[in-house]
């Protein structure tokens, strides 16, 4: 069995802490948000693409969760996912403003600086 990088590792084990709940009749554990910043994240011939889209789509797979990715702008993936439970966003910069609003998981790609993916999580009554 090949090794699984620890970053993969992580994210694997945080969604499944973040959907642990997730009925199995939805139409998606978990929709993945993100927005065209190639290499990374890009749409070409209508299928979403990129380093970071690959990686999002192997811990899902390996979790063995249905997980949409859709491609937005960042402003709406941003939105949705600060009201909307089971969604991710990924490749956003880790800010000290964000810190505290989402579970975070990364740095997706070191060499980048600090991008990383965040999840929100349903708690409790919040949004």
């Amino acid at each position: 069995m090949p090794a699984v990088h620890p970053f993969l590792r992580s994210l694997i084990g945080l969604l499944f802490m973040a959907l642990g709940a997730a009925s199995i009749g939805n139409a998606a554990d978990l929709v993945a948000y993100t927005e065209e910043w190639a290499p990374y994240n890009f749409t070409e011939e209508g299928t979403i693409k990129g380093i970071s889209t690959d990686i999002i789509r192997a811990a899902c797979s390996a979790a063995k969760l249905d997980c949409d990715t859709l491609m937005v702008p960042w402003a709406r993936a941003y939105k949705t996912a600060s009201h909307t439970p089971n969604t991710l966003v990924f490749t956003t910069a880790r800010k000290l403003s964000r810190e505290q609003e989402f579970l975070w998981v990364g740095p997706i790609l070191r060499q980048t600086g600090k991008l990383d993916a965040i999840v929100r999580q349903y708690v409790g009554s919040r949004p």
